[in-house]
């Protein structure tokens, strides 16, 4: 990446807080990416509503407050 490229911004949404680490370290780590984790659906939503994102990583099966209940 060079100086004046922007990362791109990565929104990325688990119930599993490991794998949220896990994967942020790791795009992190080149500086090409900017992850923002999030652990609920509905904070995403409220977040959506402020911020944008170039990419969306999800796990759409979470349990309570996964996408699949979002009507």
């Amino acid at each position: 990446m060079t100086i004046d490229t922007e990362p791109i911004r990565v929104l990325y949404v688990d119930d599993e807080p490991i794998l949220l680490e896990i994967e942020r370290l790791f795009l992190e780590k080149s500086g090409e990416f900017s992850v923002t984790n999030i652990d609920s659906v509905y904070v995403t939503l409220d977040l959506l509503e402020q911020q944008c994102f170039d990419v969306n990583i999800s796990d759409y099966r979470m349990p309570g407050d996964g996408w699949d209940n979002i009507s």
